[in-house]
């Protein structure tokens, strides 16, 4: 797996690159052309990284600039975040340098590819949604968070994190095993951590208000199914503020059915299982800009 950060541009993006380089100004980028025609600005991980760690590096203002722009795109980014933006950046490629949908295209295993990271650079459309998926995802590196129910998680130094990973969430002809299995094939998640026989799914959910309650119950079911089913070990809601009764009650339906799941019918998940990890569900999460 390559090691980098391979960002895709459109043409106007390249000459500007082009021109930069020539003068001298972006010395951490260097383009190159694929076998298909495809022009490709390419960011050696660990230089990128140790400009966006140093705001004294005489490149980093341009970096810092160009980060935030390609995650506002035609949408805003509030000051708070473009100031952390640069940190949190370069704790997650400390983290995970070749990070799928980071640094590298999240392969297509099932349906349309999902619209990562990697994507979203080039598309520029998420804003403060998007800009909240990186800055949580460095607020849970080296600290542990506790959930609602008392749970504690954090990203350890050994794990590694990739962000738009697909669970499969439908299993069509299956027994009755698995009932009310969402219309979906897959449920994303946009932050994934893997550690020895752990695979756990984070959805952040960015609320300007401090109080997100926006659900799909698909969504819910595609969760359970991917849990029951041994494509996560456990997935977990964050926001930066807090979740509304009606979020926290459907998701708490969902707990209890698959508190009630029969281990028995699913082997998949080993030994030393007891029974099956609920969702989670983690408040006020926010990086603190370390």
């Amino acid at each position: 797996m390559p090691v980098g950060c391979n960002l895709y541009f459109s043409n106007d993006d390249i000459n500007k690159a082009k021109a930069s380089l020539k003068k001298g100004r972006n010395y951490y980028a260097e383009y190159e052309i694929l076998p298909n025609g495809m022009e490709v600005l390419k960011f050696e991980a660990d230089l990128f990284k140790s400009i966006l760690k140093n705001p004294k590096h005489p490149n980093f203002k341009v970096v810092k600039d160009w980060l935030n722009d390609q995650i506002a795109g035609t949408e805003t980014v509030k000051q708070e975040y473009r100031e952390k933006l640069p940190k949190a950046m370069a704790l997650v490629l400390e983290q995970t340098p070749d990070a799928l949908g980071l640094a590298v295209r999240v392969p297509k295993y099932r349906g349309k590819r999902s619209n990562a990271v990697y994507d979203n650079l080039k598309h520029k459309t998420k804003g403060d949604a998007f800009a909240y998926e990186i800055l949580g995802t460095a607020a849970f590196i080296g600290k542990r968070w506790v959930s609602t129910d008392g749970t504690m998680l954090g990203i350890n130094q050994r794990d590694r994190i990739d962000f738009g990973v697909k669970f499969q969430a439908r299993y069509d002809g299956a027994s009755s095993d698995l009932e009310d299995q969402p219309r979906r094939l897959t449920v994303e998640a946009d932050t994934c951590i893997q550690r020895k026989r752990e695979v756990i799914g984070i959805d952040f959910k960015y609320s300007e208000s401090g109080e997100y309650g926006s659900y799909e119950a698909d969504q819910l079911e595609g969760v359970k199914i991917a849990i029951l089913t041994g494509e996560c070990t456990e997935f977990n809601f964050v926001t930066n503020g807090v979740f509304s009764k009606g979020f926290a009650k459907a998701v708490a339906q969902i707990n209890k059915e698959l508190d009630e799941a029969d281990l028995d019918n699913f082997e998949i998940l080993g030994e030393d299982h007891e029974k099956f990890r609920k969702i989670r569900l983690f408040e006020g999460v926010n990086f603190s800009g370390r």
